[in-house]
Protein backbone atom coordinates (compact mmCIF):
# COMPACT_ATOMS: atom_id res chain seq x y z
CA UNK A 1 0.00 0.00 0.00
CA UNK A 2 1.11 3.47 -0.69
CA UNK A 3 2.24 5.94 1.96
CA UNK A 4 -0.70 7.91 3.39
CA UNK A 5 0.33 12.11 3.51
CA UNK A 6 -1.73 14.79 5.54
CA UNK A 7 -2.34 18.22 3.38
CA UNK A 8 -0.76 21.07 4.64
CA UNK A 9 -2.96 23.92 5.68
CA UNK A 10 -4.18 25.83 2.61
CA UNK A 11 -4.55 22.18 0.74
CA UNK A 12 -7.34 20.15 0.39
CA UNK A 13 -7.26 16.37 -0.16
CA UNK A 14 -8.08 16.33 -3.95
CA UNK A 15 -7.31 13.80 -6.48
CA UNK A 16 -4.19 14.70 -7.95
CA UNK A 17 -0.55 13.25 -8.03
CA UNK A 18 0.03 14.72 -5.00
CA UNK A 19 -3.19 14.20 -3.05
CA UNK A 20 -3.51 17.70 -2.20
CA UNK A 21 -5.26 20.58 -4.14
CA UNK A 22 -5.54 24.43 -4.02
CA UNK A 23 -8.75 26.13 -2.91
CA UNK A 24 -10.68 28.28 -5.93
CA UNK A 25 -11.11 31.88 -5.52
CA UNK A 26 -13.21 32.96 -2.31
CA UNK A 27 -12.12 30.27 -0.74
CA UNK A 28 -9.48 29.06 1.73
CA UNK A 29 -8.37 25.74 3.96
CA UNK A 30 -7.16 27.15 7.57
CA UNK A 31 -6.61 23.62 9.18
CA UNK A 32 -4.79 20.65 7.94
CA UNK A 33 -6.33 17.40 6.11
CA UNK A 34 -9.39 18.94 4.92
CA UNK A 35 -11.55 17.24 2.65
CA UNK A 36 -13.42 20.70 1.46
CA UNK A 37 -12.59 24.81 1.18
CA UNK A 38 -14.56 27.23 3.47
CA UNK A 39 -16.16 30.26 1.85
CA UNK A 40 -14.18 33.60 3.20
CA UNK A 41 -16.03 35.31 5.16
CA UNK A 42 -17.88 39.04 4.77
CA UNK A 43 -15.21 42.02 4.91
CA UNK A 44 -12.72 39.23 3.29
CA UNK A 45 -11.96 37.71 -0.21
CA UNK A 46 -9.48 35.83 -2.08
CA UNK A 47 -8.54 36.97 -5.75
CA UNK A 48 -7.33 33.52 -7.42
CA UNK A 49 -6.47 29.96 -6.94
CA UNK A 50 -4.43 29.07 -4.30
CA UNK A 51 -3.01 28.08 -1.08
CA UNK A 52 -4.91 30.48 1.23
CA UNK A 53 -4.62 29.68 4.89
CA UNK A 54 -7.12 32.49 5.82
CA UNK A 55 -8.33 35.28 3.45
CA UNK A 56 -7.49 38.47 2.51
CA UNK A 57 -8.91 41.61 4.01
CA UNK A 58 -10.47 44.49 2.16
CA UNK A 59 -8.56 47.60 2.00
CA UNK A 60 -9.60 51.05 3.22
CA UNK A 61 -12.15 52.37 0.37
CA UNK A 62 -13.45 48.88 -0.04
CA UNK A 63 -15.99 46.78 1.15
CA UNK A 64 -17.40 42.95 0.33
CA UNK A 65 -21.02 41.87 2.13
CA UNK A 66 -21.00 38.44 0.49
CA UNK A 67 -19.30 35.31 1.76
CA UNK A 68 -17.11 33.48 -0.84
CA UNK A 69 -16.23 36.58 -2.75
CA UNK A 70 -13.04 36.91 -5.29
CA UNK A 71 -13.09 40.68 -4.88
CA UNK A 72 -13.99 43.65 -2.87
CA UNK A 73 -16.29 46.52 -4.20
CA UNK A 74 -14.67 50.43 -4.09
CA UNK A 75 -16.72 52.47 -1.60
CA UNK A 76 -18.73 54.88 -4.74
CA UNK A 77 -18.77 58.55 -4.17
CA UNK A 78 -20.74 60.05 -1.70
CA UNK A 79 -19.62 57.22 0.61
CA UNK A 80 -15.98 56.66 1.72
CA UNK A 81 -14.50 53.91 4.35
CA UNK A 82 -11.23 53.80 6.73
CA UNK A 83 -11.86 50.48 8.31
CA UNK A 84 -10.39 47.50 7.41
CA UNK A 85 -12.41 44.29 6.52
CA UNK A 86 -15.29 46.04 6.24
CA UNK A 87 -19.06 44.68 5.17
CA UNK A 88 -20.41 48.41 3.52
CA UNK A 89 -19.46 52.06 2.95
CA UNK A 90 -20.06 54.89 5.78
CA UNK A 91 -22.11 57.79 4.16
CA UNK A 92 -20.45 61.10 3.65
CA UNK A 93 -22.70 63.33 5.83
CA UNK A 94 -24.51 67.08 5.50
CA UNK A 95 -21.70 69.86 4.69
CA UNK A 96 -19.85 66.99 3.41
CA UNK A 97 -18.97 65.28 -0.14
CA UNK A 98 -17.13 62.37 -2.16
CA UNK A 99 -16.14 62.86 -5.57
CA UNK A 100 -14.13 59.78 -6.26
CA UNK A 101 -14.26 56.40 -5.62
CA UNK A 102 -12.47 54.29 -3.01
CA UNK A 103 -11.71 56.81 -0.49
CA UNK A 104 -11.35 56.77 3.22
CA UNK A 105 -12.81 60.12 3.74
CA UNK A 106 -15.04 62.73 2.68
CA UNK A 107 -14.13 66.05 2.26
CA UNK A 108 -15.70 69.26 3.36
CA UNK A 109 -17.29 71.83 1.78
CA UNK A 110 -15.79 74.88 1.13
CA UNK A 111 -17.47 78.89 1.93
CA UNK A 112 -19.89 79.71 -0.26
CA UNK A 113 -21.04 76.09 -0.63
CA UNK A 114 -23.42 73.53 1.03
CA UNK A 115 -24.77 70.15 0.77
CA UNK A 116 -28.17 69.35 2.97
CA UNK A 117 -28.38 66.17 1.70
CA UNK A 118 -25.94 63.10 2.74
CA UNK A 119 -23.85 60.62 0.53
CA UNK A 120 -23.58 63.68 -1.84
CA UNK A 121 -20.85 63.89 -4.30
CA UNK A 122 -20.96 67.22 -4.90
CA UNK A 123 -21.33 70.85 -2.97
CA UNK A 124 -24.15 73.12 -4.25
CA UNK A 125 -23.21 76.91 -4.52
CA UNK A 126 -24.94 79.53 -2.49
CA UNK A 127 -27.37 81.32 -5.16
CA UNK A 128 -27.51 85.27 -5.35
CA UNK A 129 -29.40 86.62 -2.69
CA UNK A 130 -27.12 84.35 -0.08
CA UNK A 131 -24.08 83.15 0.85
CA UNK A 132 -21.63 80.94 3.19
CA UNK A 133 -18.79 82.30 5.47
CA UNK A 134 -18.11 78.71 7.03
CA UNK A 135 -17.27 75.09 5.78
CA UNK A 136 -18.99 71.83 6.14
CA UNK A 137 -22.01 73.76 5.63
CA UNK A 138 -25.78 72.48 5.51
CA UNK A 139 -27.14 75.87 3.79
CA UNK A 140 -26.65 79.14 2.97
CA UNK A 141 -27.64 82.23 5.08
CA UNK A 142 -29.94 85.12 3.78
CA UNK A 143 -28.32 88.49 3.02
CA UNK A 144 -30.32 90.84 5.31
CA UNK A 145 -31.98 94.13 4.49
CA UNK A 146 -29.43 97.10 3.52
CA UNK A 147 -27.19 94.09 1.96
CA UNK A 148 -27.88 91.78 -1.44
CA UNK A 149 -25.90 89.80 -3.52
CA UNK A 150 -25.82 89.62 -6.99
CA UNK A 151 -23.48 86.35 -7.76
CA UNK A 152 -22.91 82.53 -7.05
CA UNK A 153 -20.60 80.56 -4.03
CA UNK A 154 -20.22 84.41 -2.49
CA UNK A 155 -18.77 84.60 1.21
CA UNK A 156 -20.45 87.71 2.43
CA UNK A 157 -23.25 89.94 1.36
CA UNK A 158 -22.31 93.47 -0.36
CA UNK A 159 -23.63 96.82 1.39
CA UNK A 160 -25.71 98.86 -0.39
CA UNK A 161 -24.33 101.76 -1.67
CA UNK A 162 -25.24 105.53 -0.60
CA UNK A 163 -28.27 106.89 -2.53
CA UNK A 164 -29.56 102.87 -2.46
CA UNK A 165 -31.35 100.46 -0.10
CA UNK A 166 -32.72 97.20 0.56
CA UNK A 167 -35.89 96.29 2.69
CA UNK A 168 -36.14 92.78 2.35
CA UNK A 169 -34.24 89.66 2.58
CA UNK A 170 -32.36 87.97 -0.23
CA UNK A 171 -32.38 90.90 -2.63
CA UNK A 172 -30.01 90.57 -5.71
CA UNK A 173 -29.54 93.96 -6.31
CA UNK A 174 -30.36 97.45 -4.26
CA UNK A 175 -33.41 100.01 -5.05
CA UNK A 176 -32.83 103.47 -5.87
CA UNK A 177 -33.43 106.60 -3.97
CA UNK A 178 -36.53 108.29 -5.26
CA UNK A 179 -35.56 111.55 -7.06
CA UNK A 180 -35.92 115.12 -4.56
CA UNK A 181 -34.60 112.75 -2.26
CA UNK A 182 -30.95 111.39 -1.66
CA UNK A 183 -29.19 108.59 1.01
CA UNK A 184 -26.03 109.21 2.42
CA UNK A 185 -25.33 106.09 4.31
CA UNK A 186 -23.46 102.35 3.20
CA UNK A 187 -26.34 99.73 3.92
CA UNK A 188 -29.90 101.52 4.15
CA UNK A 189 -32.28 99.32 4.82
CA UNK A 190 -35.31 101.98 5.05
CA UNK A 191 -37.16 104.21 3.18
CA UNK A 192 -37.60 106.50 6.23
CA UNK A 193 -33.78 106.61 5.99
CA UNK A 194 -34.50 108.93 2.73
CA UNK A 195 -33.38 112.83 3.05
CA UNK A 196 -35.45 115.06 1.77
CA UNK A 197 -33.26 117.99 0.07
CA UNK A 198 -32.77 121.47 1.64
CA UNK A 199 -34.73 124.57 -0.12
CA UNK A 200 -32.50 125.85 -2.56
CA UNK A 201 -31.47 122.69 -3.84
CA UNK A 202 -32.88 119.77 -5.66
CA UNK A 203 -32.19 116.55 -7.53
CA UNK A 204 -33.47 115.74 -10.76
CA UNK A 205 -31.90 112.05 -10.42
CA UNK A 206 -32.80 108.77 -8.64
CA UNK A 207 -29.98 106.57 -6.46
CA UNK A 208 -28.37 110.15 -5.42
CA UNK A 209 -25.94 110.46 -2.34
CA UNK A 210 -26.73 114.49 -1.99
CA UNK A 211 -28.66 117.08 -3.32
CA UNK A 212 -25.48 119.01 -4.66
CA UNK A 213 -27.74 120.71 -7.61
CA UNK A 214 -27.97 124.79 -6.25
CA UNK A 215 -30.76 126.43 -8.12
CA UNK A 216 -29.37 129.67 -10.38
CA UNK A 217 -31.72 132.25 -11.21
CA UNK A 218 -34.79 129.89 -10.18
CA UNK A 219 -36.47 128.63 -6.58
CA UNK A 220 -37.62 125.79 -5.42
CA UNK A 221 -41.34 125.90 -3.33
Amino acid sequence: MGECYICADGFISAPTPSGCGECPTGKYASETDVTSCSNCEIGNYSPVTATYKECIECGIGKYNNITGNSVCTECSPGTYQDIMSSTSCKVCLEGQYQDSMNTSSCKLCLEGKYSNITGNSVCTECSPGTYQDAAESSSCKHCLPGTYQDDMSSLSCKQCLPGTYSDINLSLYCKECIRGKYLVKFGSALQSDFISCEPGKYQNFPASSDCSNKCSGMYIV
